[in-house]
C-alpha cells in the first residue's frame, strides 16, 4: 500500500480541496514508520495502527464515545517492540 496515496489530499468535484485524504496519517515512532487512523464518532473510539517492516497490527476498539483514552496504544505498542 502506497504511504503517499493514504494522505494525498482529497478533492471535490467542483474542484475544492477538502484538507482530508482518505483518512490515513503517516505515524513514526522511534525506530518505527508505519500508517493508521484514530477516531471517534457517536458511540466508539478507534485507533488503527500497522507497521509493515515489523509485522505489527494494533487495534483498539472502545465501545464509547466519551473515553479519553490517552496514550494506551502508545504503552501497548512500547510493549511489544521492547525486545526488538
Amino acid at each position: 500500500m502506497c504511504l503517499i496515496f493514504l494522505k494525498k489530499n482529497t478533492v471535490l468535484k467542483n474542484g475544492k480541496k477538502t484538507g482530508y485524504g482518505m483518512g490515513w496519517g503517516i505515524i513514526k515512532r522511534k525506530k518505527l514508520k508505519g500508517f493508521g487512523h484514530h477516531g471517534a464518532s457517536v458511540g466508539g473510539t478507534t485507533q488503527f495502527e500497522v507497521f509493515p517492516k515489523e509485522k505489527l497490527v494494533f487495534i483498539l476498539i472502545y465501545n464509547t464515545s466519551n473515553t479519553d483514552y490517552g496514550n494506551s496504544i502508545d504503552r501497548i505498542v512500547k510493549e511489544f517492540i521492547k525486545n526488538k
